[in-house]
């Protein structure tokens, strides 16, 4: 015999429970299936919910082990404020299209941050910049460039590597454009930085083009010519010959 039992757990829709064939045989045994049943019943409904909740929280990606959203390689940004920031390549293109600004890569590889290092600019600060980099260019004839990034807090043994890299660079003929970042507030060790490599490369080659930005300075560096260099260094000899 086959009957329709209703149970009531006080959840908000869970109603009743259909179909539980119950053998009805003796009032005892008639409360024993019963009771079976009702207990069936409410552990497939709670398995229910919880599977209703773990899918829920799948398909919101509120679990643990859901992967973050790529950004792509970090670079180091300097804004317009010249704030320095650490974010990915994908946000900081972002965040120059919803500004409209463009961001300009100054250093291809740091090697002291191990990141490349870009700058925002407003896009008239920018037309600037590449009309006076396309009247030096043409001004010169030192077609390849080799960008060296500076912070004026460096240590003296890294300064001094630097230096000597500058000096491979200008005997391969390579233009050297610098960026020395020094405090907005007191450019004293920046300046003290320029005069470090003035005194190192005398003789050797020319600073040319100083500008002063905020906290930047920025310059290029030229090697002189063979014949100068020549000259210069004849003259020193016979100075020293002088002297003694």
């Amino acid at each position: 015999m086959s009957s329709r039992l209703f149970v009531n757990r006080g959840l908000t829709g869970f109603k009743f429970c259909r179909n539980l064939n119950i053998s009805w045989l003796k009032d005892k045994e008639f409360n024993y299936s019963l009771h079976n049943a009702r207990n069936s019943c409410l552990s497939t409904w709670d398995s229910g919910i919880n599977r209703t909740e773990n899918l829920k929280k799948e398909g919101t990606g509120t679990t643990k082990g859901n992967p973050k959203k790529a950004t792509g390689p970090k670079i180091t940004l300097i804004g317009t404020d010249n704030a320095i920031s650490v974010v990915g390549l994908e946000e900081g293109l972002k965040m120059a299209k919803r500004r409209n600004l463009k961001l300009v890569n100054l250093v291809e590889y740091d090697t002291k941050t191990q990141r490349p290092v870009y700058r925002l600019m407003t896009i008239a600060d920018y037309n600037q910049e590449h009309l006076k980099d396309k009247k030096l260019s043409k001004s010169s004839n030192v077609k390849r460039e080799k960008f060296l990034n500076i912070s004026s807090r460096i240590e003296k043994h890294d300064l001094a590597s630097k230096l000597k890299q500058v000096e491979k660079w200008l005997t391969k003929d390579f233009e050297v454009r610098v960026l020395l970042t020094g405090d907005e507030n007191d450019m004293s060790a920046a300046e003290a930085v320029y005069k470090s490599l003035e005194e190192y490369l005398k003789g050797k080659a020319r600073l040319l083009q100083k500008r002063t930005i905020r906290s930047e300075i920025k310059f290029y560096i030229r090697s002189l010519p063979a014949d100068k260099v020549k000259s210069k260094s004849e003259t020193e000899e016979t100075r020293e010959s002088q002297e003694t």
